[in-house]
């Protein structure tokens, strides 16, 4: 009996068994399915509730001018999100943030649609409406500290400088080409949310601050920049332009001391000017570089010896024939000297001082000179320019390139090209970055370079008494400086259009480009005006606001006129005149009575001085 009950417990325990054991199998499957199959999915969905990673950007390097004025700097700033999961009522909160924040509630309503976890609601904003969004008391809604670029002195230097988006990257100019270089490093870091999925910052974390970027030193002096677009402005105004540009250079260095465009735009609201005012057109846009490229064929054939400044050249009473194309003079010449052709601005000597040279050597001095070639300065989208090789001129392209057709030139190339008649014959590099440098202290410096020598010293010489004679007689009077002497060519181009497929009648590009003072010039200065209204000469239009520039640059930089240099050296002979007679008893006696003699003479002494200095000032003159 004992046993037969026990077989029957045995049977209902085998049969309770073999109904548990489909149970455990779905069991263990299910927790493997949960535990390795689904794993890293559920993982992410288990964090994504609990913690999230917020990249953090380092502080963006600051941009200074020359003399470390702040041009661009970061300050410290918040963003609003939200978390739509902790959103309950999703349109009260929309109503409450876009009424505040003064935005279109619709864009934030899709948002939060569209994304589980996390939403911008509005970046880098002011300290008040940060207020404004935190007395909400809205559930959901978070800040972030950020930083947010910023420029104190507006459209100053504008198009050098350029200017950052809201995610801290660079979008233009420098800001854009050395982007790597300010923005430094960026890191991720983990917040933990508590059950309501508020922030935890943990105090053990370990949290650093982000590698911040390199500070950026420019050759740009901030005073020189403002007179630049000062003058610009005024002389774009007065004449009712389209727009213009002037760009100031140290000729011995290759430091560019100003860079100034008009229309200016201001980097700190960038969003709300035409994509079309960014550009930096001094280096990203050639344009027929007009008269003003006369200086190419004159310094080639004085250099080849061809000509000299005395040489008698037939202007042909202001009419040629080139290639079956006719070219006309702006006054009918018939001989002038090769120094009156420059000093005119005759187009029909330039022609024949071109044919003179070839089309071969004639080119080969234009690519010396740095045409069609990227001249390397630290700016994005710098065009090489445009100039094709002799194989593909038409028989009138020599004609026309000697005038400043069929060529297009970058603005940065002509004062580069000038710069190299001024310091002697060498072409320099362009720059624009003086220094990096790391919380205070500087890590590399950017050397002055050389690119090749032009011409010889003797060459630029005789081109600055040729160039300095434009000023004084000829087409660019309006260019004189007051106290010093000044040298230059105008240029005044007929712009291509080309709808018409021809040189239009009323739109002009007028300039003047040109280095003061003549024997050690301290600044070479480029001024365009474009499609002036009413006059549209260079010499007009151009070579006023290059005397304006070049009187409050030396004010500035407390160049002594070439007068106060003529006494100066006065005064030092007669010191070392008096030093001289000044180490013994019997010189001391007979100084003495030299002195004496002289008091008693002062006022022949004064005019004795005021003679010396006319026969130092003649001789600087004469050479």
């Amino acid at each position: 009996m004992a046993k037969s009950s026990d077989n029957r417990v045995n049977k209902r325990i085998a049969f309770i068994s073999l109904l548990i054991a489909p149970l455990f199998f779905v069991l263990i499957a299910k927790l493997f399915y949960i535990q390795v199959i689904k794993h890293n999915e559920l993982l992410a969905r288990a964090n994504d509730q609990n913690q999230r990673y917020v990249s953090i950007e380092s502080k963006r390097g600051t941009i200074y001018d020359r003399n470390m004025r702040e041009m661009a700097v970061s300050i410290k700033t918040e963003s609003i999100y939200l978390n739509p999961r902790n959103v309950s009522d999703p349109r009260e909160t929309v109503r409450k943030i876009s009424k505040t924040i003064h935005t279109k509630p619709f864009k934030l309503s899709k948002s939060l649609k569209e994304y589980r976890s996390f939403v911008w609601v509005k970046r880098q904003v002011t300290p008040e409406l940060i207020k404004k969004v935190k007395d909400l008391d809205v559930k959901g809604i978070g800040f972030v500290e950020e930083y947010k670029r910023f420029y104190p002195k507006r459209e100053l230097g504008g198009h050098v400088i350029g200017f950052v988006g809201i995610d801290n990257k660079g979008l233009e100019g420098l800001e854009y080409f050395h982007n790597d270089r300010l923005r430094g490093k960026s890191m991720r870091v983990r917040i933990e949310r508590d059950a309501l999925g508020r922030n935890i910052y943990r105090d053990d974390a370990g949290l650093k601050v982000p590698f911040s970027g390199y500070d950026l030193i420019l050759t740009i002096d901030e005073v020189i920049q403002y007179v630049a677009e000062k003058e610009l402005k005024k002389q774009v105004s007065r004449t009712q332009a389209k727009g213009g540009a002037v760009v100031v250079m140290d000729p011995y260095s290759g430091d560019v001391l100003a860079l100034a465009e008009m229309p200016a735009f201001n980097p700190n609201i960038f969003p709300s000017y035409n994509p079309g005012i960014w550009r930096n057109s001094v280096v990203s846009d050639g344009y027929e570089p007009g008269s003003t490229f006369k200086i190419i064929e004159a310094t080639a054939a004085l250099e080849e010896k061809m000509i000299k400044p005395g040489d008698m050249i037939f202007c042909e009473n202001g009419e040629i024939e080139v290639g079956g194309v006719t070219i006309r003079d702006h006054e009918k010449y018939g001989w002038l000297t090769f120094n009156d052709v420059i000093q005119k601005s005759s187009n029909i000597g330039a022609i024949k001082i071109s044919q003179k040279l070839g089309n071969e050597l004639f080119y080969d001095y234009i690519k010396r000179f740095g045409f069609g070639d990227k001249t390397g300065i630290d700016l994005p989208g710098e065009f090489p320019g445009l100039i094709r090789h002799p194989k593909e001129w038409s028989k009138v392209s020599i004609g026309a390139i000697s005038i400043g057709q069929e060529i297009l030139a970058t603005p940065i190339q002509l004062i580069n090209a000038m710069s190299s008649i001024a310091n002697g014959g060498v072409l320099m590099r362009p720059r624009i970055l003086k220094a990096l440098a790391y919380k205070g202290k500087i890590v590399q410096e950017t050397k002055k370079e050389e690119i090749r020598r032009v011409m010889s010293s003797k060459t630029s010489m005789i081109m600055k008494g040729v160039l300095k004679n434009v000023v004084s007689e000829g087409t660019g009077r309006l260019a004189a400086v007051n106290g010093f002497s000044a040298a230059g060519k105008t240029g005044t181009a007929q712009k291509y259009d080309v709808k018409l497929k021809a040189y239009s009648k009323d739109r002009y590009l007028a300039s003047f480009v040109g280095f003061v003072p003549v024997k050690d010039p301290k600044v070479a200065i480029l001024v365009i005006i474009d499609e002036p209204k009413e006059s549209f000469w260079g010499g007009e239009v151009a070579a006023p606001v290059f005397s304006r520039v070049a009187e409050q640059v030396f004010r500035y930089m407390m160049v002594p006129t070439e007068k106060d240099r003529l006494y100066v050296r006065y005064d030092d002979r007669v010191k070392e005149r008096e030093n001289e007679i000044a180490g013994s008893p019997e010189k001391r006696f007979f100084s003495d009575i030299s002195s004496r003699i002289l008091s008693s003479l002062s006022g022949y002494f004064g005019f004795h001085k005021k003679k010396v200095v006319l026969k130092l000032e003649k001789k600087e003159k004469s050479g």
